[in-house]
């Protein structure tokens, strides 16, 4: 069931776009992050789903009813700005989360039992009366959740958890936001962060924004296997995605020392024809080496720059055409810089992209 759906929604001043034509639906139960460049959109986009920004054409409905007309609209928003609580705070635990419960004007007898069944339910050893500049950080963290959630939100928003946190920090937060997810059967929560590949294991849906437009939305797997341009693979995977640039020459893909046929392509006119332009796409996990067997895969002879071992797999840094190429790749006995190695690939591994656009085309 959609919660919050976003249909044509534009965010323009007289000089510059800062949003274009954003149209997506939050469900029920989804965890949604929300990521993309620092500056390409998404800032923009959470201060509108605050309610901090009004002044934005197009249609938002919560449940169904625009948000400029329902009244206190923030209210029904929790939102956690960068997990950041203030450890020099002198109240307890318990006083910390009864404040937004008073001013609701809840009886002192409903703000216990709101405090203490949703702090059971997400942690039960929660030390209510602990003073709140005694936490730690990851009990500060998970303090902060649990206050988001006693206002009964429609909608949590979480912003750029990890901003300016070291790793040992960042890891604190993943697993108390990881405990959050397993134990949280309430309204949706989105997350906008710049970093991906930490909450790709338990968000069920992945947004990327840049250039202020939405450029693929969907469940985290098939924007990875399957991403719609080059800009979103190259965001998520970074290096782990290699690009190969080059021309179509009947039935070839060509470029200055490599070359291969393309038995599958089905030329149209809207998407290939002679001549073109294109870019292949290659997931580093698709290699294999190859011992020199015969297979009707697609083989690269390349020299090994760089090896790197990680448990059972080499990670190489090595290039065709002078064109960085990273493969993941088993282990297979010994393997040296400077050697020459041969590479193979499943033709239905590549991913195709037209080079001047970037869009994708199969």
């Amino acid at each position: 069931m959609s919660i919050l759906s976003l249909n044509r929604v534009w965010k323009r001043t007289d000089n510059a776009f800062w949003l274009k034509n954003i149209t997506f639906e939050i469900h029920e139960g989804d965890w949604l992050l929300i990521s993309g460049p620092v500056g390409q959109g998404k800032e923009e986009l959470q201060q509108i789903l605050l309610g901090f920004d009004t002044d934005w054409d197009g249609e938002i409905l919560l449940h169904k009813k625009s948000i400029k007309e329902i009244t206190s609209y923030n209210d029904k928003i929790a939102f956690i700005p960068n997990m950041i609580m203030d450890e020099q705070k002198l109240e307890s635990v318990y006083e910390y989360l009864a404040f937004p419960l008073k001013i609701q004007e809840l009886s002192e007898e409903k703000i216990a039992e709101e405090i203490h069944s949703v702090a059971k339910n997400i942690d039960p050893f929660i030390d209510l009366e602990k003073p709140i500049k005694e936490l730690s950080f990851k009990e500060g963290v998970l303090i902060t959740c649990i206050r988001a959630i006693l206002s009964k939100p429609s909608l949590i928003i979480i912003d750029e958890p990890f901003y300016q946190f070291p790793n040992s920090k960042r890891k604190e937060i993943i697993h108390v936001v990881k405990e959050f997810h397993d134990n949280w059967a309430g309204c949706p929560v989105v997350i906008f962060s710049s970093y991906n590949k930490e909450w790709l294991s338990f968000v069920n849906r992945l947004a990327i924004i840049q250039g202020y437009e939405l450029l693929q939305i969907g469940d985290p797997k098939s924007l990875v296997e399957e991403p719609k341009s080059i800009f979103v693979a190259k965001y998520i995977h970074g290096e782990g995605f290699t690009l190969l640039r080059g021309k179509l020459k009947g039935n070839h893909f060509t470029s200055n020392g490599f070359s291969c046929s393309l038995p599958l392509i089905k030329f149209s006119e809207d998407k290939f024809y002679e001549g073109q332009d294109v870019v292949i796409g290659i997931h580093a996990t698709s290699f294999q080496i190859n011992e020199g067997r015969d297979t009707s895969d697609i083989v690269l002879k390349v020299p090994v720059h760089i090896v790197l071992e990680e448990d059972f797999y080499y990670k190489l840094y090595t290039n065709v055409d002078s064109q960085p190429l990273v493969a993941h790749v088993k282990k297979s006995g010994k393997m040296n810089e400077g050697e020459q190695i041969q590479l193979s690939l499943p033709f239905e591994n590549l991913l195709f992209f037209d080079r001047n656009t970037e869009k994708r085309l199969m």
